[in-house]
């Protein structure tokens, strides 16, 4: 039987001598002014070299994931190319060992094992939905990985670190709710699916939200399951509940149907909110249907045109030119779930240890990747719990693109975010 997984949090104790040897990985020897080669000189971690980190990165290259997750692959390159392009991390050049553990949770937990016993690597970045195959393994050995938290086991152990949660025991976020009352929203119908857990998880989370300000639920059940109801008959039973609010943490696909047959009803509500929809790839094939549907992500569109968004774009351009859409979602989160790892690298010093590691990246604060994440992080603060920050985006008129929907909201910093307050519960 598998191990029940619970939150540990490693607490620091001992000596200030014996703990800034362990957080540096160094023997004490040379002087301050022996330069960073001799500062290197005696850094004893598993992985780490005079000149290069070795990391493992885990992606399903095969299996029934192979080709959703392909982008995550690229994104990966163009992170790590861009590092070692900028002289390394401490003047060490990151060299990754890639292993495909086919979305399979026995396979991830073989892979990870053979990347840290036989090929000796400091640690792990995991673009896969089966990381808690090996989870417990990496925990046990205070491994530093950086994720996609797909599944629960990414907002339980500590050495597993993530920018983002789907999963969250945490309360939620009043974002969601300010942002369906600033577009005239009251009275809200939630569309829920009997298949999965995480649609479940998170639309709970808006639900949350948008009780908290202030706006009715009604009580359905609005039950979407397309082997037991017609896009027609979930258009009708949304029509007759009066919602001027529509929540759907549904395929995009399957909402784009539901939101064809409701054009033949007229159903119009004020919002129509999707957990997930951010993707110019689901335009060019649903584009006339999804007029007007709202969706929001945590990091700044690529609308905005940021100068953070270029260097991106450079990158992939360079290290992963076999993506012919780099401003794909997937691209994206795995660049930045990289660059997490990346930074944790700066963070532990010249000498990194992996302990120093998760203990200095899990004490940091302030991080966004460079400017490209909608609001800041807190590793420790924010662990296990769903982002206060979003930006928000609306599919315009003609179904072609996204506009940035703008926070007109009284003291609001930055007109492209929308920033809430954590829940009491």
């Amino acid at each position: 039987m598998a191990r029940r997984h619970h939150r540990k949090l490693r607490v620091a104790g001992g000596l200030v001598a014996s703990a800034v040897i362990a957080l540096t990985g160094c023997s004490l020897v040379g002087s301050a002014d022996d330069g960073a080669s001799s500062r290197k000189a005696g850094c004893i971690a598993p992985g780490v070299t005079d000149d290069e980190i070795q990391i493992g990165f885990v992606v399903p290259d095969t299996g029934p994931l192979a080709k959703p997750l392909a982008a995550m692959r690229s994104g990966f390159d163009a992170r790590i190319g861009l590092a070692n392009a900028d002289g390394g991390i401490h003047g060490r050049r990151i060299v990754a060992t890639v292993r495909d553990d086919e979305s399979s949770p026995a396979t991830n937990n073989e892979v990870v094992r053979d990347l840290i016993d036989r090929k000796k690597v400091f640690g792990l970045v995991e673009a896969t939905t089966a990381a808690s195959g090996g989870a417990d393994y990496l925990h046990d050995l205070n491994i530093p990985v950086a994720g996609l938290p797909a599944e629960g086991v990414w907002s339980e152990y500590q050495n597993m670190f993530a920018y983002s949660y789907v999963f969250s025991s945490g309360p939620s976020v009043d974002t969601f709710g300010r942002y369906v009352k600033a577009r005239g929203g009251t009275t809200a119908a939630v569309i829920r699916t009997d298949i999965g857990d995480a649609p479940q998880d998170f639309s709970s989370k808006i639900v949350d939200s948008l009780v908290a300000t202030g706006i009715r639920i009604l009580p359905g059940p609005f039950i979407w399951n397309l082997n037991t109801i017609t896009p027609e008959a979930m258009a009708q039973q949304l029509k007759a509940s009066g919602a001027d609010t529509i929540i759907a943490p549904i395929s995009s696909d399957e909402l784009a149907d539901i939101m064809r047959a409701g054009q033949r009803i007229e159903l119009r509500p004020r919002v129509m909110l999707a957990a997930n929809g951010y993707d110019p790839s689901l335009l060019a094939r649903q584009g006339n249907a999804l007029a007007g549907l709202s969706t929001f992500v945590n990091y700044v569109p690529f609308e905005a045109r940021t100068p953070s968004q270029q260097i991106y774009l450079n990158a992939m351009s360079e290290f992963a030119p076999q993506l012919d859409r780099p401003d794909q979602e997937l691209a994206l989160v795995s660049y930045i779930l990289t660059d997490v790892f990346v930074h944790g690298l700066e963070l532990a010093g010249p000498c990194p240890t992996r302990t120093g590691f998760i203990d200095t990246l899990r004490g940091s604060k302030g991080y966004n990747a460079s400017g490209l994440l909608a609001g800041d992080v807190d590793f420790r603060n924010d662990f296990g719990k769903i982002s206060s920050c979003y930006s928000f985006v609306q599919v315009n008129n003609a179904g072609t693109g996204y506009d940035i929907v703008r926070n007109e909201a009284p003291g609001a910093q930055n007109a492209s975010l929308w920033c809430g307050q954590r829940l009491d519960h």
